[in-house]
């Protein structure tokens, strides 16, 4: 089974590569081959020495040999800017299906490396970096397309250092769980806003205490604020406010996706208002909270919802 696998041609090996939770840069992985301006580089050198040869001109042969020396050379280099850099998955941040997700990838390197760019297969680059022998933190994007579990692909590791006459590129499969959430349906919430608010009877503003963060911004003080007196929120005599449970039977939809984005769409209402409410699932509930920490939970088992009847847009 192992003579098998190791006469498979290298571009077959390369596509199921399990997925790492630390991967380290060698041989086995990085890839040369010229740029255009290398294949121009080659061609010059190739033309001159047949014309060297031509005219038996040693000058010209000489310089030919020199040109291939030194596309050779820079062959050498534009590995070793890659070899040892070792890389980490550490984090994913949220975001909604149709935005951009940041990954969170840690590099380790013991020396300089010059013009670096990474990126997932399909995704836009980031800038050309440098990197000291130190451990640099950089976020990836990725632009989701649909809610649910995403594994965002392999990572391109590319640089054409020294003088760009070649490649270098490492494919390397980190492990990443991150969840995208649906996108919540603001023209739906539009119109039935007024329905959400829970019965409650009018409260009376009682005094002001500190803000602590995460309070909704619809208690902050404004009044005090704007003379440099602080941040305070109001406080209000009322009852207890009664809890809401969210779900996707009352829904009107159509399709399932389509309540799952109002539904989203109402778990990001309620958490803006900084009311208590709770999520009820096929398969799952979320208890009553309230804040962003309930956002996230509701969120995400949201998200998890096997995809129902056509793709989010």
């Amino acid at each position: 089974m192992k003579l098998k696998l190791w006469w498979r041609p290298w571009w077959l090996r390369l596509r199921n590569q399990e997925e790492l939770d630390k991967a380290s840069l060698t041989h086995s992985n990085i890839f040369l081959w010229p740029s255009r301006y290398g294949v121009s580089w080659l061609a010059m050198a190739s033309v001159l020495f047949i014309f060297g040869v031509n005219y038996q001109n040693n000058l010209v042969i000489l310089f030919s040999f020199f040109l291939i020396s030194l596309f050779i050379t820079n062959l050498v280099y534009s590995y070793r800017n890659l070899a040892g850099l070792e890389l980490e998955p550490l984090s994913s941040g949220n975001a909604f299906s149709g935005e951009t997700i940041h990954f969170v990838l840690q590099l380790s390197s013991e020396r300089q490396r010059l013009g670096l760019m990474l990126r997932f297969v399909g995704q836009r680059r980031t800038p050309l970096f440098d990197l000291s022998d130190q451990r640099i933190e950089l976020q990836l994007p990725y632009l989701s397309n649909r809610r649910g579990p995403l594994k965002p692909g392999p990572i391109l590791i590319e640089s054409r250092f020294p003088m760009g006459l070649c490649r270098a590129r490492a494919k390397v499969h980190c492990r990443w769980n991150a969840l995208v959430w649906a996108k919540p349906d603001s023209q739906w919430l539009q119109s039935n806003a007024s329905a959400q608010q829970p019965d409650t009877d009018q409260p009376e503003l009682s005094g002001l205490a500190k803000y602590q963060p995460g309070e909704s911004k619809s208690r902050v003080a404004w009044k005090q604020l704007a003379q440099n007196r602080g941040w305070y929120s109001k406080q209000f005599d009322s009852g207890p406010v009664q809890s809401t449970t969210l779900s996707l039977d009352p829904l009107p939809g159509p399709g399932f996706e389509r309540k799952v984005r109002q539904l989203s769409a109402q778990i990001e209402w309620f958490s803006t208002s900084g009311l208590p409410f709770s999520l009820v699932l096929p398969g799952s509930t979320v208890n009553e909270g309230q804040g962003e920490r309930q956002r996230q939970l509701c969120q995400n088992a949201l998200a998890a919802l096997p995809i129902g009847q056509g793709v989010e847009s």
